[in-house]
This record gives C-alpha cells, sequence and structure tokens, in this order.
C-alpha cells in the first residue's frame, strides 16, 4: 500500500496562510491530485480566520503580533488535523517550515 502523507494545506495551494495566501509545492500538490496526501490546515481548523493576524510561540503559548492569545484555538486545530489524519490512514507528514501550527525548521 502507498505512504498516506498528511500536509499543510498552504503546501497543497490552498489559501489558508495567515496572509490569505499559498506557499505552493508542485511535488505536494500531485500527491493530492493522486490521492495519496490529505491537506490540513491546523490554524483554520481550530476556527481562526483568513487572513489573520501573524502569531508566534512564546514561552509555551501562541501569541498574535496584537498580543492576542491564541493557544486555544491552535490546540484544537492541532487535535483536529491529526484526527483527520489518522482517519485517513496517514503514516508520514509534510508540513510548512517556520508555521506556528505546523513546524518550526
Amino acid at each position: 500500500m502507498p505512504q498516506r502523507y498528511v500536509v499543510s494545506a498552504c503546501l497543497a495551494g490552498e489559501h489558508c496562510r495567515y496572509d490569505g495566501g499559498s506557499s505552493p509545492c508542485e511535488a505536494v500538490m500531485e500527491l493530492v491530485r493522486e490521492g495519496r496526501a490529505v491537506p490540513v490546515c491546523p490554524e483554520t481548523l481550530g476556527g481562526l480566520p483568513t487572513p489573520r493576524t501573524p502569531a508566534e510561540i512564546r514561552e509555551g503559548r501562541v501569541i498574535m503580533r496584537d498580543g492576542r492569545d491564541v493557544s486555544e484555538a491552535f490546540a484544537r486545530g492541532a487535535a483536529e488535523a491529526l484526527r483527520r489524519a489518522l482517519a485517513e490512514g496517514c503514516d508520514a507528514a509534510i508540513l510548512k517550515a517556520r508555521s506556528p501550527s505546523c513546524g518550526a525548521g
């Protein structure tokens, strides 16, 4: 059985980044077209709008540039992204670097 991936939705071309844009990656988009990848955006799954104020992780909390603490929304979105990945049988992930919800590096 081919490997199934959970992928950052912005890499799949979905306009869900904080600035309303995407970060399309042709290889990720091809995996989605083949049905081998499930795109998720933990930030939107957690109820945050697009576009939205940028956020960063500070001392274990997720804080928007305007000072709002959105840690609960990020936790909710992460839990839902994990639930979807497991339900779809994903066994690997391709995540966007430098994103507070997907990856730090």
